[in-house]
């Protein structure tokens, strides 16, 4: 190889690396990062907060919400080392007496983990969204667009899930979106592989024909991640 073009691959190597360590030192503090221990050295909280994240947002029936999180909650060893001392005390009070009165406690639960997480998931109607796409794009990144929630309760809720896709599909800041075939379809059988086919196709065609329809209208090309 030629040795000039090896220093200027170099040089850009280690200009690329001194703006990458620049941006870590000068950026704000993320809260967040102070969970990631504990989530690393106990994996169950790792499936708890998933859990917690994929339903507690997902119904306006703030009693369907309590009674999954009761649930959730019925067991200390799996969000062992999560919580702050505080929010132990918080938990304590929504045991014995928050779950009582879910149209009171649900909504402060959510307001909590909204200000713990909204350094890491945008939440919908965020304006934070679009000022980070801004950003982003002035860099020359393209973002990849997840929507939080994976399990099904029937198909109905699948037709919805397919119905906020295309919602981000037509927004004018999202470009590529990753999905997986489980938050589309709920009877996905492996001993049932030509059924289950032929009904992930149909749904997915839904996608893809609102990417086309995108494109006629718009000119711009969006891209779908089958997510594995």
């Amino acid at each position: 190889m030629n040795k000039k073009v090896t220093e200027e691959h170099l040089n850009k190597t280690l200009e690329l690396a001194r703006g990458l360590q620049k941006g870590v030192s000068t950026a704000k503090d993320n809260i967040f990062v102070e969970r990631i221990g504990p989530i690393v050295n106990a994996p169950k909280s790792k499936i708890f907060l998933i859990r917690l994240m994929d339903v507690a947002f997902r119904s306006s029936d703030y009693k369907k919400v309590s009674k999954y999180i009761s649930k959730l909650l019925k067991k200390p060893e799996n969000y062992k080392g999560l919580f702050k001392w505080y929010e132990k005390i918080l938990i304590n009070i929504y045991k014995s007496i928050g779950s009582k009165v879910p149209a009171v406690s649900i909504p402060t639960l959510l307001s909590q983990i909204k200000s713990v997480t909204n350094s890491i998931v945008f939440y919908v109607g965020d304006v934070k969204f679009a000022d980070w796409y801004k950003k982003r794009k002035d860099e020359g990144v393209q973002l990849n667009v997840n929507l939080i929630g994976e399990m099904l309760v029937g198909n109905d809720e699948g037709d919805e899930r397919i119905e906020d896709y295309k919602h981000l599909i037509n927004q004018d800041n999202v470009d590529y979106i990753s999905i997986k075939i489980s938050t589309i379809y709920s009877h996905i059988n492996a001993f049932a592989y030509g059924s289950t086919v032929e009904n992930l196709v149909k749904r997915l065609s839904l996608l893809y024909d609102e990417v086309l329809n995108v494109k006629k209208k718009t000119g711009v090309a969006k891209f779908i991640n089958l997510d594995m």
